[in-house]
């Protein structure tokens, strides 16, 4: 082997170095399931005032994950136990069609399998949404998402990623009780 291709084979060597570390980086950022983003405070809490259910809507997971075992049934089920729990009403699509502001909660949870280390890369989020109007416009009405909290995170197995759903969940069951007491 010349020195050109030892060069070579060095300079690939630090590269592949340089990746694995910003790896580990991203992987002792991303392991936490602490909420990244939300829109959770007084102020939107209170267009959860009155509520009186919401209608369940559930982003379609990729056939890679549904293959793994997370499916949308059974996130629709949990979401669905945890509400009724909670004391708060499940809305079927007839009733919502029929309910002030056709109040929904979106669930939705992007995940990737991460190729690099066993495990997922996800970003899960829950939203309120319902109808609003514009104040310059008072006949213009449309779906807006007045409450919301996300997390982002790396799991080694996809029952981790559920669990930081249900976690979100607890935080807008926390948020509604916390203007719609008992």
């Amino acid at each position: 082997m010349g020195k050109r291709e030892a060069w070579i084979i060095l300079i690939f060597m630090v590269l592949a170095l340089v990746q694995v570390i910003f790896m580990v980086l991203a992987f002792m950022e991303l392991r936490s399931s602490k909420p990244a983003f939300a829109q959770d405070d007084e102020f939107s809490r209170q267009t959860l005032r009155g509520l009186q259910g919401v209608q369940i809507v559930i982003e379609p997971l990729r056939p890679e994950i549904k293959g793994d075992g997370l499916t949308v049934d059974r996130l629709r089920t949990n979401t669905k136990q945890k509400l009724e729990r909670a004391g708060i009403k499940v809305l079927s699509e007839t009733e919502d069609q029929m309910t002030s502001g056709r109040p929904y909660i979106y669930v939705h949870s992007n995940i990737s399998k991460y190729r690099y280390f066993l495990g997922y890369i996800y970003t899960n989020r829950v939203e309120l949404v319902q109808d609003v109007y514009l104040v310059r416009a008072r006949n213009i009405k449309m779906g807006a998402v007045t409450w919301s909290i996300s997390t982002t995170g790396l799991a080694p197995k996809l029952e981790d990623i559920r669990t930081s759903m249900e976690d979100l969940m607890d935080n807008f069951i926390k948020a509604y009780l916390s203007v719609n007491p008992k």
